[in-house]
């Protein structure tokens, strides 16, 4: 199974790509491969207008659909498997 990082944002995001997430707040699991991938890429971390990390990616999501923050930074099977569970 081929698993990497992924932003995902709602679906009326303007959010197309990681430019466009310059400015903007982010959010990922504590203590996750999403958090090692993004203290890998410091151009792309220092855009962000916040990073946070959270206990969980479910809380996570909610976070983004909540609107407290743009975008969630995870693992593509976990988010994924999210999308088609919450259509």
């Amino acid at each position: 199974m081929n698993n990497e990082q992924v932003v995902v944002v709602l679906g009326s995001s303007n959010i197309k790509s990681l430019a466009d997430m310059a400015g903007k707040k982010l959010i990922l699991q504590a203590g996750s491969s999403a958090e090692d991938a993004l203290d890998a890429n410091a151009g792309f971390k220092a855009s962000l207008a916040e990073s946070n990390t959270i206990a969980d990616n479910m809380t996570a999501f909610m976070d983004v659909e909540q609107g407290a923050s743009d975008a969630i930074l995870l693992d593509s099977i976990v988010a994924n498997w999210y999308i088609t569970e919450n259509k």
